[in-house]
């Protein structure tokens, strides 16, 4: 259901509105010191929930982690909320 680069691609072309719901500092020490994990809301064109994703920036502005936003829910044309299973 959550093809990550389909969401982000649209909510680009939409001019969907992202909103930051929580920034902190990296856990992994796998990643570059100044690394932030963030959490993405995405808002459609009527300001309605879409979606929400994570993922790992860092301080030279890649996608760290896989390289990939983790997607956390996403909101189907019905209205319902759906949340990934891994």
């Amino acid at each position: 259901m959550f093809d990550r680069e389909e969401c982000i691609a649209r909510a680009l072309r939409l001019n969907y509105t992202c909103c930051l719901k929580h920034c902190e500092p990296c856990p992994l020490r796998t990643e570059p010191a100044g690394t932030q994990s963030i959490v993405l809301q995405f808002y459609d064109e009527r300001q309605r929930y879409a979606f929400m994703v994570h993922c790992y920036v860092r301080p030279d502005r890649t996608i760290g982690g896989s390289g990939k936003v983790d997607p956390k829910s996403i909101v189907a044309d019905n209205g319902i909320e759906y949340l990934p299973t891994y």
